[in-house]
């Protein structure tokens, strides 16, 4: 399938995830915007670029306008930044950690969502990256988990309140090898129970690369065949 010409946003992009999923979108000729904290280095004559943080709604705005105005309308928004620390118990959760997860984690993708449906194309196609915690508690990760579940949750709503062409996706990409797993690795087992499963991951490379999420991102953003019934998606692991 040719994507030449599509426009494509993903936040978080400046590494892991967003920035391979970015560089694999220009590959296939897709134009593309990325933001993060830290300014992307993909760079390209159908490239926008900014340094900013998703819950600041008057940034993002800024960007999603930029983006529109410099390439075109956005076909594919990709709700990408997302933070998983600090790994603790809910008895050692501090109140303002949670908060700041749900910040970034859901108020970011919804503002993400709002700046996409105000400059997105005709047909457009918001994916929220989620993640299999959403379907089950993880010892540590309660923070994380009760991000992940409410953005699912946020995606259903958005799925139901819009339509006219606007099509939204939660997905999870699987497990891949990002900064986010070297973190889980080096998390003390006492405040991470699950440590020795990731590390067999790692042990049998058993992840999936951004290139394979990158590649289902298009299919389910831009392929009638391949678009999925439900809202929140598992992607398989690759083969």
């Amino acid at each position: 399938m040719d994507f030449a010409g599509k426009v494509a946003v993903v936040t978080g992009a400046s590494r892991g995830l967003g920035a391979g999923m970015a560089a694999a979108f220009r590959a296939q000729g897709v134009k593309v915007g990325v933001c993060a904290r830290t300014r992307p280095s993909l760079e390209g004559p159908d490239v926008v670029s900014a340094s900013l943080d998703v819950t600041d709604g008057e940034a993002l705005e800024a960007f999603g306008a930029e983006v529109a105005r410099t390439l075109g309308p956005i076909d594919l928004w990709v709700n990408n930044a997302a933070i998983l620390t600090p790994i603790v118990f809910a008895r050692d959760l501090s109140s303002a950690d949670l908060a700041r997860h749900l910040e970034i984690n859901v108020i970011g993708c919804l503002l993400g969502a709002q700046v996409f449906l105000r400059h997105r194309a005709e047909e457009g196609t918001l994916i929220n990256v989620s993640s299999g915690s959403a379907l089950k508690g993880y010892a540590g990760w309660t923070a994380y988990c009760a991000s992940k579940a409410a953005l699912d949750r946020l995606s259903e709503c958005l799925a139901e309140e819009e339509g006219g062409g606007f099509r939204v996706f939660s997905v999870a990409p699987g497990v891949i090898d990002t900064d986010m797993q070297r973190t889980i690795r080096s998390t003390p087992k006492e405040r991470f129970p699950l440590l020795d499963s990731f590390l067999q991951l790692k042990a049998d490379e058993a992840f999936n690369s951004t290139e394979y999420v990158a590649a289902e991102f298009l299919k389910i953003a831009f392929d009638p065949a391949a678009a999925p019934v439900e809202v929140v998606v598992r992607l398989a692991p690759q083969a």
